[in-house]
């Protein structure tokens, strides 16, 4: 019986029982001890490696060209850039030897790269560098622990890479084939939109809220992000002149084959009402709307060639109906005692859309890059000399464009505006739609290069 008591005494007895649980529990906190400790310095390992392996990739892009195929030394200059860039980071953080090679030991960090001619993140082909960091123990990711070590969990697997190019394709809104010029524009405003300059862009006073200002010369505070010194800016519509339809005017080169305002305009040349056309319309000399007007046109829409003269709105509206398309080109031979306008006049609005499909997909209305410099191409656009609601391709090569109003959506058409023109002074509250709809709307638009290196993410 002693014994049984004895027993039953020495359960009933709580004297070192919190013992016995910190023994039992033991497991426990080592695990969440190796957890901070050795998660704190995983983590910190990670962001080192993150952020030398972003550094080496942006300098190492830098040795690429932004545009064309980079060469032989260009890419082994890059992949050196990364390696030494790399080596830089990583010893400061602490890391002893940082390899090049296929060659590891514990503690020492690996860096791999490779350069690709033809890295498209958006659809246009680029160079780009990719750098790849991992810290080496025994050929792997494997970062030792330390606590965690003693319960079996001897690693992590840790790295990091980065992908750079130098430069980086932005849509432009707004090309400049010459100069651009802002006159202490404060209410300008051209957010969403992206502008480039074949020329300098100087802006007096207002950055424009342009997301970004490209120059090939000088950019002066156009843009919120302003970059000088870029690649040409490539005009991706002046091929399209070589498809304008044929001069069908009667004696082409007599003046009295283009009717002007000035004269007597046949009723051929002066619209009201509901109008239907097939696929080309030409209108030789100026063409004046008597009353509201609204163009029915085929599947692929209509274009409209007004040879030698101008669009004359006269206080009217120019619409398209709901399915219909319409492209109008403005265009003409040099003819002796004719000085014709080739632009959209009158105090009225424009209010249509571009096709979305064929040849002139996009293009709402183009002037003819043969048309010589002058009185006849400028366009002074203040919002209301006609109204421009309009999306799609505006294309004035040769033109003095000074804009100072607004360019809405068209009722129909998507929200995409693109606006080409040869020189440029923004005035006042210049803004145009937003660009929201371009993706969608058949519009090629056109693009520059950043001349930074970039993160791809």
């Amino acid at each position: 019986m002693k014994p049984i008591r004895a027993l039953l005494r020495f359960c009933a007895d709580e004297l070192g029982v919190a013992s016995v649980w910190m023994l039992c529990l033991l497991p426990v906190f080592l695990v969440i001890l190796g957890l901070g400790m050795d998660g704190a310095a995983a983590f910190r390992t990670q962001n080192l490696l993150q952020s030398s392996a972003d550094a080496s990739a942006l300098a190492a892009a830098f040795d690429l060209p932004t545009a064309g195929t980079a060469s032989p030394t260009q890419i082994t200059n890059a992949k050196a850039d990364a390696y030494k860039y790399a080596k830089a980071n990583m010893s400061v953080a602490g890391f002893g030897n940082v390899l090049n090679t296929n060659a590891v030991s514990n503690g020492d960090l690996v860096l791999g790269s490779w350069v690709s001619n033809t890295f498209t993140p958006d659809g246009t082909p680029m160079n780009a560098v990719k750098v790849t960091l991992r810290t080496a123990a025994a050929n792997s990711n494997a970062y030792p622990t330390t606590f965690l070590a003693l319960i079996g969990k001897g690693s992590w697997d840790i790295g990091a890479s980065a992908i750079a190019v130098n430069g980086k394709s932005t849509p432009l809104c707004i090309l400049i084939l010459g100069n651009l010029t802002s006159n202490g524009a404060p209410n300008a405003n051209l957010a969403g939109c992206s502008i480039g300059s074949n020329g300098d862009m100087t802006c007096h006073g207002h950055n424009l809220q342009a997301d970004i200002g490209l120059a090939h010369g000088t950019d002066n505070g156009c843009g919120v992000r302003q970059y000088s010194g870029v690649p040409t800016l490539l005009d991706p519509y002046a091929s399209l002149a070589a498809n304008i339809p044929a001069n069908t005017c009667p004696s082409p080169n007599s003046a009295s084959s283009y009717p002007q305002e000035t004269g007597t305009l046949p009723a051929s040349n002066q619209w009201a009402g509901s109008q239907s056309f097939g696929a080309t319309k030409t209108i030789c000399g100026d063409l004046k709307l008597t009353a509201d007007t609204t163009i029915s046109s085929p599947a692929g829409g209509t274009v409209l060639v007004i040879e030698n003269g101008q669009l004359d709105t006269n206080g009217h509206t120019l619409s398209t109906a709901n399915g219909s398309s319409l492209t109008v080109i403005f265009t003409g031979p040099t003819v002796s005692g004719l000085s014709p306008t080739h632009t959209p006049t009158g105090s009225g609005t424009l209010n249509f859309n571009a096709p979305t499909s064929g040849t002139w997909s996009g293009v709402t209305i183009y002037q003819d890059p043969a048309l010589p410099t002058g009185s006849g191409v400028d366009v002074s656009y203040s919002g209301n000399s006609p109204t421009w609601d309009l999306d799609g391709v505006l294309y004035f090569p040769n033109s003095t464009f000074t804009m100072s109003g607004a360019v809405n959506k068209s009722n129909n058409g998507a929200s995409c505006l693109i606006l080409v023109v040869g020189n440029m002074t923004i005035n006042g509250t210049a803004s145009i739609i937003a660009q929201g709809g371009c993706a969608n709307s058949g519009i090629t638009q056109p693009t520059g290069l950043t001349p930074v290196s970039v993160l791809v993410q």
